[in-house]
């Protein structure tokens, strides 16, 4: 419905000194949305295949945002079920990137070592690149099984329900438990 800020820098040490974002940036991030003004800030680190699929994962972000606000906008209530990290940075990460030898070698680190902890568990690794792996396989793991509309689906319930769990639940239809 408007133009996106998009935010382009010549290098990852001028985007770390971004007056965009209060926060520190640290070396790993490869770009961020910015949640009250909407811009998207990103640097150019040489790679266009990389910088592509940055772009992308932000626009997605750009996308949730979006609807989010549209949702809040038309259904207006005191309580929003918003949803969780894993299914934002997976929605994101499935929806710009293909599974690749990095989600393998953290995803399989995990199960091996016994450290994967269930879906309602999964907040321990907030603010970790793992989330992404972890929410990017979770996601795709829906789109396999429940087609590829599952996902604009629980948008689109959001606003009906309480929690998150509760919109995932209404959108599987058949008693999905969340653990």
């Amino acid at each position: 419905a408007r133009k996106i800020p998009l935010i382009i820098y010549s290098s990852h040490h001028e985007f770390e000194q971004t007056n965009v974002s209060s926060y520190f940036l640290p070396e790993g991030v490869a770009g961020f949305t910015e949640f009250l003004k909407g811009r998207v800030a990103i640097p150019f680190n040489g790679s266009y295949h990389d910088f592509e699929q940055v772009i992308h994962h932000e626009l997605v972000h750009v996308f949730q945002l979006s609807r989010s606000a549209e949702d809040f906008r038309l259904h207006y209530r005191n309580t929003y079920a918003g949803p969780p990290l894993w299914f934002t940075e997976g929605m994101a990460e499935a929806w710009s990137a293909e599974w690749d030898a990095t989600g393998e070698l953290f995803l399989s680190d995990l199960v091996l070592n016994d450290l994967l902890p269930p879906i309602d568990g999964l907040w321990r690794y907030s603010g970790t690149f793992v989330i992404y792996k972890i929410g990017q396989d979770l996601v795709r793991f829906l789109e396999r099984e429940f087609g590829p509309d599952v996902v604009p689906a629980v948008y689109d319930e959001l606003w009906r329900s309480v929690t998150f769990e509760e919109a995932l639940d209404a959108i599987l239809g058949y008693g999905f438990r969340y653990r």
